[in-house]
């Protein structure tokens, strides 16, 4: 994970009543991610990619209507992982879905856009 703050990880306690273990479950190998902060945003958001070396990740940016409102591509999922900072300050307040698909995988992530 990066170094910034956000993505540190902290330890999580469970209660035992509610039936779920305090185990954590590792992510599945060659599985990418994608993570996107801050959440809500105003004018621009960083996307974490983690790829599966398949090649270029593609991000697009969807509003609810399923219109694209914004795109952009990572040339090498090599260089995965990578912080990719996107302006969104042109987009309207409301909810965004940004999505990234890199041969292998689809990942999406709903945002809020402020004013």
């Amino acid at each position: 994970l990066p170094d910034d703050p956000i993505f540190q990880r902290v330890p999580a306690s469970f209660d035992s009543s509610s039936g779920v273990g305090g185990r954590a479950v590792p992510e599945p190998a060659g599985r990418s991610r994608l993570l996107v902060y801050p959440n809500p945003c105003r004018d621009r958001v960083r996307i974490f990619l983690e790829g599966t070396g398949a090649g270029a990740t593609d991000v697009r940016v969807y509003d609810v209507s399923g219109r694209r409102a914004g795109s952009l591509r990572h040339p090498s999922a090599s260089a995965c992982p990578a912080v990719i900072e996107m302006y969104v300050g042109h987009l309207s307040p409301g909810v965004y879905f940004v999505v990234s698909t890199d041969g292998n995988a689809r990942r999406a992530v709903k945002i809020v856009k402020t004013e």
